[in-house]
């Protein structure tokens, strides 16, 4: 992908596919009167609640949070975009009934739409975000349309759709 994205103006280890996926989690940690406030710039894999464990088991009581900080990379309120727009939707969304909601918000038409649903387990939606949007792009599909349901609102999917709502259109 950083070869089909910056050509030879960059240098490249291939290291093969990600475990992962998405970047990493960023943090700040600030040490404020003899207490720790960890905050996640970035949510990525590692999780608040996941940090607060690892962090624990090594004798460190500290309170995560999540919070927006301009420090971190990826903090554009457009960044990760596929060249076709991508839009989130509810999971009850029809498109043969809602498509004219979404053509009238883009102001186009759209014959080849992708109906794209989020594998339910969030490491495998993680290491197929990028390259979906990818594939999408060259398949020909002229919109992606993804569905967020009550499952993605779970700690574990916060790096994925800080990632998606960055890459939508709308």
């Amino acid at each position: 992908h950083v070869s089909e994205e910056f050509g030879d103006s960059v240098a490249i280890l291939e290291g093969g596919s990600s475990r992962v996926g998405i970047e990493s989690t960023v943090v700040g940690v600030h040490h404020k009167s003899g207490e720790y406030q960890i905050e996640i710039y970035r949510p990525g894999f590692y999780t608040a609640s996941m940090l607060e464990q690892i962090l624990s088991k090594e004798g460190i009581k500290a309170q995560v949070q999540y919070a927006e900080s301009p420090v971190a990379p990826g903090q554009l309120k457009h960044h990760y975009m596929p060249k076709i727009p991508l839009v989130i939707v509810k999971e009850h969304f029809e498109w043969p009934s809602q498509r004219s909601q979404v053509e009238a918000a883009l102001k186009r038409k759209f014959n080849k739409p992708m109906l794209w649903q989020q594998p339910l387990e969030s490491q495998l939606a993680s290491r197929e975000l990028y390259q979906k949007m990818r594939e999408f792009d060259q398949q020909g599909f002229d919109v992606i349309i993804t569905f967020r349901s009550p499952l993605h609102q779970r700690e574990e999917w916060k790096g994925i759709w800080n990632r998606l709502e960055k890459a939508a259109t709308l």
